[in-house]
């Protein structure tokens, strides 16, 4: 019976040293920017006009981070600006593109050192 109870206890013990191990994969990574999620990632715009473009920035378990995301045009076929009827803490980032003249141009957008390129064609 003694020699069970010791068999028990250690086997308690391996339990417990597995358990405290701080090795879990889902804690890794939270605030590492995996990828964008860009909605649209490729938009038509009139010159004259404007349209939005989302960007969710994801860490590698699918969760939105809530850091900061920038965003700058191409070139001069475009203007952007953050979207005002956002609320600051309400993921995702908006941006409004404004079409300047007609031409294939492109959003990039960037947080915790990562980049994505929503491609935007400005139409007459």
């Amino acid at each position: 019976m003694l020699k069970k109870m010791g068999l028990i206890g250690a086997l308690g013990l391996v339990v417990v040293a597995f358990a405290a191990c701080d090795d879990n994969p889902l804690a890794e990574n939270r605030d590492e920017i995996d990828r964008f999620e860009l909605n649209p990632s490729f938009a038509y715009v009139k010159v004259g006009d404007s349209t939005k473009v989302n960007a969710i920035p994801v860490n590698v378990h699918g969760e939105r981070p809530g850091v900061a995301v920038t965003g700058t045009a191409c070139d001069s076929k475009i203007t952007i600006k953050k979207d005002p009827t956002r609320v600051e803490y309400e993921p995702p980032e908006r941006f409004v593109i404004f079409g300047v003249t007609a031409g294939t141009t492109c959003l990039n957008v960037s947080a915790g050192g990562k980049t994505a390129k929503a491609d935007i064609v400005v139409v007459q």
